[in-house]
């Protein structure tokens, strides 16, 4: 998580880098070219001309470059999206896996607590016909016992 936070800021970075590297280009050729329009030997229409041209291709590529970083915010909120939709499907898919497993070991623990209850009666009842057995063969025995004695 701390890798991920760190390679974003670091994306982030490099993007203001990048931004600012390319306003500093356009702003610098801008620079120049009206300085080599104000300053070249020309006549005063052909100088507003040259103006009105550099005007032009400065709001032409400021169109560009607005233009340019919409679609990459486009894109980038699509991209977003996409993985957050995926990330729904995998955690809808993890909790329904969830209460499948659930589900199966809810039926396993009553399937083992039947088993064991009908295993503990068949026992109890088992127990009870040794004692009654055991019971009438001591009866018998001390009877027989008794009569010896006679």
């Amino acid at each position: 998580m701390l890798k991920s936070m760190i390679d974003k800021t670091i994306k982030k970075q490099k993007r203001k880098k990048a931004m600012e590297t390319t306003t500093n280009v356009l702003a610098g050729t801008v620079a120049g070219i009206a300085a080599g329009v104000l300053l070249a030997p020309k006549s005063g229409k052909d100088t507003r001309k040259d103006i009105k041209k550099v005007g032009k291709d400065l709001n032409d590529g400021v169109k560009d470059r607005a233009e340019e970083l919409r679609t990459n915010i486009k894109t980038k909120t699509n991209d977003f999206k996409d993985k957050a939709e995926e990330t729904k499907e995998i955690v809808k898919d993890k909790a329904q896996q969830t209460k499948n497993i659930a589900k199966d070991t809810v039926e396993e623990i009553k399937d083992v607590t039947k088993e064991a209850s009908e295993e503990t009666k068949k026992a109890v009842e088992d127990t009870k016909d040794d004692a009654k057995k055991n019971y009438n063969e001591a009866k018998a025995k001390i009877k027989d016992h008794v009569e010896e004695k006679k």
